[in-house]
């Protein structure tokens, strides 16, 4: 069964067996997600989350190693998890090479220059013939629409090299 655990760094997805308890699935956490047992509170509360301090009206799952179907817990439900310790987590997105870059570096004209690719006139063609997706023709004019500004006063030129 798939469970999945919300906690202040993410989502997290634990898969467990069917009849698994409270104390499997917390030992599944601590494999998988390197976080001490003891330091695992699991709750349906959202609140879990928000608490600062004492965990004062919000409801626990208990510690016991009891069956988290005769808990409630079924296949893909939710289930909020707090622990106490800053966890270091992989982005769900890499980050693209303009976001890694230094916050206020400065480019020059010279710079932005040197990085575009000139395209010259053919005297002879590579290709006798190209023919396109029509659907994918379109959005690429859509993308080109839109990227340049609504299609005002710019333009783009590119080309396809035959293999």
């Amino acid at each position: 069964m798939l469970i999945r655990l919300r906690s202040r760094d993410g989502l997290e997805r634990i898969v467990i067996a069917d009849g698994a308890g409270v104390a499997d699935l917390k030992a599944q956490i601590n494999s998988q997600l390197s976080i001490p047992i003891e330091d695992i509170t699991l709750s349906w509360d959202p609140q879990l989350l928000t608490a600062k301090g004492a965990l004062d009206g919000i409801s626990l799952l208990p510690d016991s190693n009891a069956a988290l179907t005769s808990l409630g817990v079924s296949h893909g439900d939710m289930l909020f998890m707090l622990y106490h310790f800053e966890r270091q987590v992989e982005p769900a997105v890499q980050k693209t090479v303009f976001d890694k870059r230094q916050f206020g570096v400065s480019v020059t004209v010279h710079d932005i220059a040197a990085k575009q690719r000139r395209i010259e006139r053919q005297d002879k063609a590579k290709v006798e013939s190209v023919s396109f997706d029509r659907n994918a023709a379109n959005v690429f004019q859509s993308y080109v629409q839109l990227s340049c500004g609504g299609g005002a006063a710019g333009g783009i030129v590119w080309r396809v090299l035959a293999l």
